[in-house]
């Protein structure tokens, strides 16, 4: 057998839930103690329990919830569907939210809490990018569009969840159609992950930026407003993005103005 069919072998083999499959014996030798199929015993157990592991410490409040049982279970049953590819363990749990979200018996709040202690993983993990200590002035600045740091994660998630993650008491929800959303923003800062709780028209400036659209496009997020308190909180969002180090660049007509040394 070549190098590359015993090597698919063993993954097959470790891949299979289950007893080891009995044509172990006809790859691999025994020991003095151990057979072959007990040998790899061992390393199909470290296979799964090592993912099972990685995906409670990443969700832990959602692991809590479900009680070490009810987790696990779910967990085998993902990375049965989810082998991890990446080289980093930690990002094994990027459609975790979305498997369990599959599940009927999933309420959407569980679902948001695992999407937001994912979230933090993200932040967590992102890039580092000098933030933009100051922004070009004036008329130069609403022409430029503004690059956000990659550790700033944005999503919408129901209340109970941001409170279960922010450690907050559970409110209790009956019928979930009728529970607003909430928009929150976290971002990675002398290594820790912070929230924000965001408004729907700061919400929609984030969102205009991060899809490259100029600054005085971006400010339309608050024409809704009277002229005056649209500029007033236009100036106040836009300058707490800088002031939290959310903004990595500001660029107009292909220069980029980045941060002071």
């Amino acid at each position: 057998m070549r190098l590359f069919e015993l090597e698919r072998a063993f993954w097959d083999a470790a891949r299979t839930r289950g007893a080891p499959p009995p044509y172990l014996d006809q790859l691999f030798t025994a020991s003095a103690g151990l057979s072959a199929p007990q040998r790899f015993a061992i390393y199909h157990r470290a296979y799964w329990q090592r993912q099972v592991v990685a995906l409670g410490s990443t969700f832990e409040l959602t692991r809590q919830l479900l009680g070490e049982t009810g987790f696990e279970r779910m967990a085998l049953s993902y990375v049965q569907r989810h082998p991890g590819r990446d080289p980093c363990i930690e990002r094994l749990g990027g459609d975790f939210a979305e498997f369990l979200g599959a599940r009927a018996e999933a309420p959407r709040w569980l679902v948001d809490l695992a999407k937001l202690e994912w979230a933090r993983l993200e932040s967590l993990l992102a890039r580092d990018a000098r933030p933009l200590r100051r922004p070009p002035p004036g008329a130069e600045f609403v022409s430029c569009s503004l690059e956000l740091v990659p550790s700033l994660v944005c999503l919408t998630v129901e209340p109970t969840a941001l409170a279960l993650f922010r450690g907050e008491e559970r409110s209790g929800t009956t019928d979930e159609t009728e529970v607003r959303a909430i928009h929150v923003a976290l971002h990675r800062a002398r290594f820790a992950v912070r929230s924000w709780e965001l408004d729907e028209a700061e919400a929609r400036a984030l969102d205009l930026a991060r899809r490259g659209h100029r600054v005085h496009r971006v400010c339309d997020a608050f024409a809704h407003l009277p002229e005056a308190d649209a500029i007033a909180q236009a100036f106040a969002i836009l300058s707490g993005w800088f002031a939290r180090g959310w903004v990595s660049s500001c660029t107009r007509e292909g220069q980029t103005a980045r941060s002071d040394v």
